[in-house]
């Protein structure tokens, strides 16, 4: 079987996230930071810098992100 992957508690995704939009480091994050990030995170993904996200922009993203997280043995 694949392993399973390992994703973090809520507590513990919910301080990364902040660490990752927080970049004044106040304990919130404004609107200012959060669209920043997505604009990011879209840019990353227009991977042919064509200004939209196609299906397989998507599909390519996920896996990257699936393979980003550790992974754990099924226990199946």
């Amino acid at each position: 079987m694949p392993a399973t992957p390992k994703l973090p508690d809520p507590a513990t995704f919910a301080a990364e996230q902040l660490r990752a939009f927080d970049t004044d480091r106040n304990s919130k994050v404004t609107w200012a930071e959060f669209s920043a990030r997505l604009r990011k995170a879209f840019n990353d993904m227009d991977r042919k810098q064509r200004g939209y996200l196609t299906k397989e922009d998507f599909q390519a993203a996920y896996e990257k992100a699936l393979a980003a997280v550790p992974s754990r043995p099924s226990s199946e």
